[in-house]
C-alpha cells in the first residue's frame, strides 16, 4: 500500500476508503479546497485530517525549499 499509515488509525472500512480518497485526490491535485468540496466537508481543516502525507511528498517539499 502506498500510504501504510492509513491502517494505524483503527478506522472502519468506510473511513479507510474516505482517507484513501482524500489522500489520493490531494496527491493528484494538490488542491485541498477542491478535495474538501468533493468530500462534502464544511472546512478544509476536516479534509486535512483525511489526507495522509507520504515521505516522498515531504522529500519533494524539502528539495524545493533547499534549492
Amino acid at each position: 500500500m502506498k500510504y501504510p499509515e492509513i491502517n494505524r488509525f483503527g478506522l472502519t472500512e468506510y473511513h479507510k476508503k474516505r482517507l484513501c480518497f482524500g489522500t489520493v485526490a490531494l496527491a493528484a491535485t494538490g488542491n485541498l479546497l477542491a478535495v474538501s468540496r468533493a468530500m462534502g466537508h464544511a472546512s478544509p481543516a476536516t479534509t486535512a485530517i483525511y489526507a495522509a502525507t507520504s515521505d516522498a511528498d515531504l522529500d519533494v517539499i524539502a528539495d524545493a525549499v533547499t534549492r
